[in-house]
């Protein structure tokens, strides 16, 4: 029975022993985070992160281990992205036995290391109740680039633990607009900082740009224009702000004299660093987008002719223009020998690039639409007659041509000499028949 008893002893003691040690096993707990706060022992750890900007002050490295029951040295080591070392700190905790215990159930602390800024990091450690370590870390040590940056743990010159986290570079987005608030679609900025000076293209309105903290002149060109030019301070958030830039949609209308609209009028635009050009819908419109504030030459062309030449200066979101062109509608009337409308006829309009052509109506009379004022040249024909004459077109006139038509037959026009020609050439004929037939009779009596 006693036998019994001391294998039960023996049982429970073993279990006891294995969860004691289960339960006092060695732990390395590490927290990137950026806030760590010491009050009378009391660690306040923030939450952890893996990512910072290279904007913001600092990092802390918590580091606590649990159950430590036999010296140690720690030592942590700081990689740049570049695989260097910028910080070997190394910590020697003493053997807990010299204590008068077994184990120091925990030993906390933390790194600060600063992110550009001056000023000195520090370390900051506690063993138990028994020992503090605090001291300054050396002034040259700081996080001064972006990318990947390592953390490594060893413990008695073995690593143990390795942890991995980002610097990254402030985010600056800007959203490019016009002064309506939509957005440019094509445009460059330049950037202008103590570190960078970079020109870039935006698309769509939008202008994404990784920088260092720092104070910027950002300007915005349309057209080698500048539209926008303003000062931003980036220190450790991300920006997003909005660029309104002195850029507005030109609404241009072609008006006649008396106020019609003109269209398939060329429009060309002077004032960029290219010429733009465009054609007028049938109300006389045209709008050209995202134009800067600027002063510019509008010329409008129609049929070849210029027509009208303006000056403009855009200064504000809402820029319409009516524009009065030299165009007038012109009236040709053709008329024969009695003022007899001569309907059906070809009328050319020549101008140095182009040639109008329509018929005349049952009233003799072909009309131009729109057409530029000034002298030009103009063809009729009517059946086998071809006539050119130079007209001065003004406003609203029509000219009356008068063709030498007196008698048609066919497709054959006479005028009045021709007819008496004519008939006089016939009665001629006729008599020198009728006489050429009296004679031959009288040689046959």
């Amino acid at each position: 029975m006693s036998r019994k008893k001391t294998v039960i002893i023996l049982a429970v003691f073993l279990l006891l022993f294995h969860t004691v040690n289960v339960q006092a096993q060695e732990e390395i707990i590490l927290v990137l985070t950026e806030e760590v706060s010491v009050a009378d022992t009391n660690f306040k750890v923030g939450p952890p992160r893996r990512v910072f900007s290279i904007g913001e002050d600092g990092i802390y490295l918590y580091v606590e281990l649990k159950n430590l029951d036999k010296p140690l040295q720690l030592s942590i080591k700081v990689l740049n992205p570049l695989g260097e070392e910028v910080l070997n700190y190394e910590v020697n905790i003493s053997n807990p036995r010299e204590k008068g215990i077994l184990r120091y159930p925990w030993v906390k602390g933390y790194l600060y290391i600063p992110i550009m800024r001056e000023g000195n990091g520090f370390a900051f450690f506690q063993v138990y109740y028994y020992e503090k370590i605090s001291e300054n870390l050396p002034e040259n040590i700081r996080i001064n680039m972006d990318g990947e940056w390592f953390f490594k743990i060893y413990r008695d010159g073995e690593l143990v633990k390795s942890l991995k986290f980002v610097i990254r570079l402030l985010k600056l987005k800007v959203y490019i607009l016009d002064s309506n608030g939509e957005p440019i679609d094509e445009a460059k900025a330049r950037i202008i900082g103590d570190h960078i000076t970079s020109i870039l293209d935006v698309h769509s309105g939008i202008l994404e740009q990784d920088l260092r903290p720092g104070s910027y002149l950002l300007e915005v060109y349309k057209s080698n224009i500048a539209v926008y030019r303003s000062t931003i301070n980036l220190t450790k958030e991300d920006v997003e702000i909005q660029a309104v830039c002195n850029v507005t949609n030109l609404v241009i209308r072609v008006l006649d004299e008396r106020g019609f609209p003109v269209g398939e009028a060329e429009v060309i635009l002077e004032g960029l660093d290219s010429v733009l050009e465009a054609s007028t819908d049938e109300t006389g419109s045209i709008v050209f987008k995202s134009m800067p504030f600027h002063k510019y030459k509008i010329s409008v062309v129609k049929y070849g002719i210029n027509v009208g030449e303006h000056e403009i200066i855009i200064d504000s979101p809402i820029s319409m223009y009516d524009l009065t062109v030299n165009v007038t509608d012109f009236c040709v009337k053709v008329v024969g020998e009695h003022r007899k409308p001569l309907s059906g006829s070809k009328v050319a309009l020549i101008f140095p690039g182009i040639t109008l052509t329509t018929l005349t109506s049952k009233s003799g009379e072909a009309i131009f639409k729109q057409v530029p004022k000034g002298v030009w040249e103009i063809v009729i024909n009517y059946k086998n007659l071809e006539e050119r004459v130079r007209v001065s077109i003004e406003e609203d006139n029509c000219v009356e041509v008068k063709l030498p038509v007196f008698f048609e037959l066919f497709d054959v026009t006479l005028s009045k000499e021709m007819l008496l020609i004519v008939t006089l050439g016939l009665v001629t004929v006729s008599v020198l028949v009728i006489a050429a037939i009296v004679l031959r009779n009288r040689v046959v009596d």
